[in-house]
């Protein structure tokens, strides 16, 4: 669910904070990426698309082009995996495991799909592995003691894959769907990060520390968590033209602290609690700026006309989002490799059954575009050539015998007679004389 209006109070309040920028102005930059919002778009934006074995491979081909555009483009994704989500969601999450009840068949429920995998009951294990449980793939539990605290990039998977003590279990679909994708990126060279709670956290990280430009999810709660640019709307087109929010500017315009914004976002709705009735955005917001937090809005507002929900633990979701559990960066290292088209191949054609004609068509044309663009770079970083001057043509040369430049003779008294015998004959205006060179 992301802050609800949260895009329509900074499109009102502060729409200098939102640009449109075209995919190719990303060239050279690192992008993190929020993979579950990704997924979920891939199962409900695209229609249906299903191997000779029956598994909906919607995902995997949306992932698969999605990234070699993005690749194609000079740009460097990374991937940022959600791991359990915080305790204080779990309400929210019941609820729409419960409205998913109809639809419980079907992993084209997307997002509450994955909320349902999340509240399964809880094993002794990697927060990864606490889903529901279903599908022939199987992964080793250790016992609690051996939680891993923070997750690693991407070898937090293969420490969990890796561990023969406890229950063989099976992974739940949506777990082996998340397994697959991980396969994917690394067959393309890109690397992967499981982050310990809230993928949008681990990206905010990411973005504060330097290590990427920007988040690239649709859910605006990046911002309360501290990525200072949020990107919406990536596509694999090449045309594509991105929404991206700067939070800096966000802060500015509304005159708010990074700690007020966070208490904005609890007024207006997030996904942790739920939010007091009868206040509106723009009066949430007035109140907001008025009385600096949401304890001075609880001192000045009527609780029969606005009441406060039972048991509104506000103060812990402000810390969710100030304080989010997320990957240790300072671990983090992120580094691309040129694809591994064969892999590829092996995995998307020869397991998961996409025409492999597909595949290595726009595999090849990745290769060309970034070839023309390396060649244009270099032609416009060669040094630039210095046009030769007309003496270097044409040298002025020194004759020999006089050990000088060569100078024309002067008019002897011969050429003086003869050009005044020429003009005599030419029509002379009145009161004119005749003028003969050299006299």
């Amino acid at each position: 669910m992301g802050i609800l209006k949260l895009a329509e109070v900074i499109q009102e309040e502060a729409p200098e904070a939102v640009i449109k920028v075209s995919l190719q102005d990303y060239r050279g930059r690192i992008i993190a990426v929020d993979t579950s919002i990704a997924i979920h778009q891939f199962f409900n934006a695209m229609p249906e698309i299903t191997n000779r074995h029956g598994e909906n491979i919607s995902v995997l081909q949306g992932l698969f082009y999605r990234t070699v555009t993005l690749l194609e483009n000079g740009i460097k994704p990374v991937y940022v995996f959600d791991g359990r989500p915080p305790d204080l969601k779990q309400p929210l999450l019941a609820k729409r495991a419960a409205a998913s009840k109809v639809s419980s068949g079907s992993l084209g429920a997307g997002e509450q799909q994955r909320h349902q995998d999340k509240t399964s009951p809880a094993i002794p294990c990697h927060p990864i592995s606490t889903l529901l449980l279903t599908s022939a793939h199987t992964v080793a539990v250790p016992p609690a003691s051996q939680r891993l605290k923070d997750a690693d990039v991407c070898g937090a998977w293969n420490e969990l894959d890796s561990c023969r003590s406890g229950q063989e279990l099976p992974l739940s679909p949506q777990r082996a769907i998340e397994k697959d994708c991980e396969r994917l990126l690394r067959c393309l060279g890109v690397p992967c990060i499981q982050a310990p709670s809230e993928a949008e956290a681990t990206c905010a990280a990411l973005v504060a520390s330097g290590m990427a430009w920007c988040t690239a999810t649709e859910d605006m709660d990046a911002l309360p968590f501290g990525s200072t640019r949020l990107v919406r709307h990536l596509t694999a087109s090449k045309q594509s033209v991105v929404e991206e929010y700067s939070l800096p500017v966000i802060l500015e315009k509304l005159k708010l602290t990074q700690e007020q914004f966070v208490d904005l976002c609890i007024l207006l709705g997030c996904d942790y609690i739920g939010k007091i009735r009868g206040l509106g955005p723009k009066k949430a917001l007035k109140l907001l700026q008025t009385h600096q937090s949401i304890d001075g809005i609880l001192k000045h507002i009527s609780p029969q006309k606005h009441p406060v929900p039972d048991d509104w633990r506000y103060e812990e979701a402000r810390m969710l989002f100030l304080r989010p559990s997320v990957a240790d960066v300072s671990r983090v290292q992120l580094e691309w490799a040129e694809p591994d088209e064969e892999k590829l191949v092996q995995f998307l054609s020869h397991q998961k059954r996409m025409k492999e004609v597909r595949v290595r068509g726009r595999m090849n044309k990745m290769r060309m575009a970034q070839s023309k663009k390396r060649k244009g770079e270099q032609q416009q970083q060669a040094p630039k050539k210095r046009q030769s001057a007309m003496g270097e043509f044409f040298p002025v040369k020194k004759i020999a015998s006089q050990g000088k430049a060569f100078k024309p003779r002067s008019i002897d008294g011969r050429q003086k007679v003869a050009a005044a015998k020429c003009r005599s004959h030419l029509p002379q205006p009145p009161g004119s004389t005749l003028s003969v060179p050299g006299e």
